[in-house]
């Protein structure tokens, strides 16, 4: 499991320039904003005192929301979300995800 390159550089809700579709699967079908945030807290570490976002499924945490959002959305919510493009018929089963393919595919729309 690597996130390493989803660190910088994205936002927490859609990116300029376009809207994501998000299509839930299952589960929450109001607002899955709501149910990829109840998968991770902020917390503190027990060992350095940092501030740390943690995963509630697994062992899985980091100093960045970013990371653990995308962890929760790549590893926990995989076949329950679906981000669709609004620019093309492009599937994808993260938000980071779709916004890569976005400014890979759409950056003149």
């Amino acid at each position: 499991e690597e996130y390493g390159d989803y660190d910088t550089g994205y936002e927490e809700t859609g990116g300029a320039g376009y809207e994501e579709s998000v299509i839930p699967q299952e589960g929450n079908k109001d607002d899955p904003e709501t149910l990829i945030s109840s998968y991770y807290s902020k917390t503190m570490c027990k060992e350095t005192g940092l501030t740390i976002w943690q995963c509630h499924q697994c062992d899985k945490s980091s100093k960045w929301k970013t990371q653990i959002k995308n962890h929760v959305e790549a590893i926990h919510l995989a076949k329950v979300l679906l981000f669709s493009c609004s620019f093309c018929s492009h599937v994808n089963h993260t938000s980071a995800g779709l916004k890569m393919h976005t400014r890979r595919n759409h950056t003149n729309v």
